[in-house]
Parts: structure tokens; sequence; C-alpha cells
């Protein structure tokens, strides 16, 4: 079952899956949605970054919109999240090198910075023959690699936040909706790394020019809902982030 509160989508997801009459479509607000409706799986995907930026960019109704998915569960019903994620030393300072021929009109680092409601750090600004260099943070590199290809809907992406959680939060979060982690990856994105980074931006480190690793990982969790405890049973073990 599927729930959506834009016809529009729910309309497309039909035109893809009409070959399979077990998926069900329910136009709602996933807060009207029943707590009698039991799911074996609940499925986030790519939802809670929107959750965190159009609820007030705070991990509050993230953290509700996990504890109303677990309540919909069945005892052992899986909760699937595949997000964005703030990378590892997001504050560090670095040089973001970027060719003139991949930037896109109105959609550089100094656009993004100027055009994004949230705090971006942009020190300085260098040209150079065939390249720009921006002093700036690993973090702020993260939010805007992931966008500048971005036309059309660049307005609309700029009110997001990719990076609004860490992988440790998440598996607070959902470990306090009463979900047991079972699987908690960061996992590189190749296809933005190949289509959009490579031979395009350079990262370095502003002290002696090495280069920086520039992984644009997302997080992939998978918990369950454990089933009524029975006498002397031992909780699980916590998940290692890997």
């Amino acid at each position: 079952m599927a729930v959506d509160n834009l016809p529009g989508i729910l309309d497309e997801a039909r035109n893809r899956h009409r070959g399979h009459p077990n998926l069900h479509f329910v136009a709602c607000d996933a807060e009207q949605f029943s707590d009698e409706e039991q799911a074996d799986t609940v499925m986030l995907l790519s939802f809670l970054h929107e959750v965190y930026a159009y609820g007030g960019r705070s991990l509050a109704p993230v953290a509700h919109a996990i504890q109303r998915s677990a309540a919909r569960l069945k005892q052992r019903g899986r909760l699937l999240i595949r997000d964005f994620v703030r990378p590892r030393a997001a504050d560090r300072p670095v040089l973001l090198h970027h060719v003139h021929a991949d930037a896109r009109p109105g959609r550089n680092f100094t656009d993004f910075a100027t055009a994004s409601p949230y705090a971006v750090r942009l020190e300085s600004v260098q040209t150079h023959t065939g390249h720009v260099v921006y002093e700036t943070t690993l973090g702020d590199c993260y939010e805007y690699l992931f966008r500048k290809d971005y036309t059309t809907s660049w307005t609309c992406e700029l009110s997001e936040r990719y990076g609004f959680w860490t992988s440790a939060e998440a598996v607070a979060l959902v470990s306090g909706a009463g979900l047991i982690v079972r699987h908690a990856v960061e996992i590189h994105n190749t296809w933005v790394h190949e289509n959009r980074v490579s031979g395009r931006v350079v990262v370095r480190d502003p002290r002696d020019g090495s280069p920086v690793p520039l992984k644009l990982s997302q997080l992939f969790l998978v918990a369950e809902k454990p089933a009524r405890r029975a006498v002397g049973r031992h909780p699980a073990p916590p998940v290692r982030l890997t």
C-alpha cells in the first residue's frame, strides 16, 4: 500500500505498476492514515529530508514521522529508510575547484550560497583559467554537488536540506521509536560521482592542496518491530554503523 497526499504522484505510481494488482494506493495525509491499518513493511525513501525541511527544520517532526510509521507496523514488521545523510567531518574547511565549463548560469556555488535559506560558508572566491575555487566546508560541498545540475527544480531543491541528520542520529531516532535497527550503512552514490563530479569538481585541503576524499553518500537503514518479549528473553545487541 502506498500513501501520498498528491493525487498526481499516485496516478503516476499506478501507471508504472499496472501489472501488480496486489499494490494499493491511498490518497491522504500520512497523519490521517489509521493505526488500525497494519503493514508488514513501511518504506520511507528520500522522504524524511523533506519532513525536516517543511516541518520547521527540526528533527522533531522527523522523529514523529518515524514513530507514526513504527505504530503502523505489525510485529516483526520492517521499516526501511533511504535518505540523505550529513557527511562525516562536515565542518572541515575545503577548497572546491569547479571547472567553468560545468557551471550552469545562475547555478554556481556563489549563487547557491546567496540563494540558500540555510547558512552556507563561503570565505573566498578565486577565478582561474578554466576553473574557479571556492573556500567553503565539506558539508556545504555535499549540499551543492547533489543539486548543482538541477534546472527547473533548482529553487524548490534549495528549500530542502539533504544532510539533515547523521547516521548516529538516525539510529537513535529509530531506536527511540521502539524498533530494533538491524542494518545501517552509508552507501556512496556512484552515479552522482560519475555524472556530476568526475572531471568537473575537485575538493582539496586548503593547507597543502592535497585531494580530500569526497563521498556523496546516502543512508540505508533497516529496522524491525519486535514481537512482545517473552520472559527471560534478552534484547538484541545495538547495530554497528558501517
